[in-house]
This record gives C-alpha cells, structure tokens and sequence, in this order.
C-alpha cells in the first residue's frame, strides 16, 4: 500500500508566515487535506499528522510518520520573505541522490509547466528536524510566498490552488516509489 503522511506545516499556538490577516498554518491545512483527497483519488492511502488548528512538535510529527509506516512524508508550508518580491515554488529535501531528491525533482519539473518558480525550485536542506529524522523519503513543500502579491493571487484562489494541488498529487504518484 502506498501510504503519504501529509504534515500541514505550523497550527495552534505557531501561526508560521503572517500576512495581514492571513495565516500559513491555515493555508498549510487548506492545502494539505486537498493533497490528501487528491492522493487517495489516485489510490493513496493518506493520513494528516494534523486535521485541525492544533500544535503539533516536530518530534510528535516525525513519531507518526513512524507509526503510520509511511511511504513518503509530505510536509506543506508557505514561503515569506522581508523582501515582498521574492516568489516562487520550491520543494525542499534532505540530500542529493535520494529518493526524497527524485521526488522533490518530480514535482518541481510537474508543477514549473503551470506555475512559476523564480530559481532552481529544488533546495536541499540539511537542518529540518521532519526531513532528516523521518524513516521514510521526506520533502517539504513551499507553495509560494503569503508575502508576494502575485503569489497570493494564486494562494487565495480555488481554481490555482486545485490544479496546483492536483499537479502535486499526480507527480508525487508518477514519482519513482513502491505503490
């Protein structure tokens, strides 16, 4: 069984990237439970590690991954930046040469056919507690920037955010993985 543990980035007491009145860890959830619908149309079983405005630690994140005997952890965050005309689409993973690598390479070649992505699109991060303590392949995504307005057009959209999200689904389905 192919199984994703979607992690809706921030929640409850840790709003992440603000933005007048909007916040990442809605915009996270938001996201996050449209992957999740989009991933079990395409066969996927999918767990969220969480499923409301909760706090949830890094440490209880990655424990669930564990427990859920994931194939592939999907955190999904939003960008901001001082600068507000910094964009774009990246998708962060662990090391170079990995699954985790093939994946994020996946998603980015999918997703830069539709929507921008303002550099490389792939970055590797060796400090983020989720990617390198989960078992399983790991990447975090940021959907654009809540701090740039053009990105915001898209992030407050139900069209853009659906065929970003189904992009999302279907790449991380094509990707190289057991399912």
């Amino acid at each position: 069984m192919f199984k994703v543990l979607i992690d809706p980035g921030h929640g409850g007491s840790d709003p992440g990237a603000t933005y007048k009145t909007t916040h990442e860890a809605d915009l996270n959830l938001e996201l996050s439970n449209k992957l999740a619908i989009a991933l079990a149309a395409l066969g996927a079983s999918t767990d969220l590690t969480r499923k409301t405005d909760i706090f949830v630690s890094l440490k209880d994140r990655v424990k669930h991954e564990i427990v859920y005997q994931s194939t592939l952890f999907v955190s999904m965050h939003c960008n901001a930046f001082a600068n507000v005309s910094a964009r774009g689409f990246e998708v962060l993973y662990y090391k170079d040469a990995s699954t985790s690598s093939i994946v994020a390479k996946e998603i980015v070649d999918c997703v830069k056919v539709k929507f921008p992505l303002h550099g490389t699109g792939l970055v590797v991060r060796k400090d983020l507690y989720v990617l390198k303590n989960t078992t399983c392949p790991a990447i975090l995504i940021e959907n654009f920037f809540v701090t740039n307005a053009s990105d915001r057009i898209i992030l407050s959209s139900d069209t853009e955010k659906d065929q970003l999200i189904t992009i999302i689904a279907k790449a991380i389905w094509d990707a190289p993985l057991s399912h």
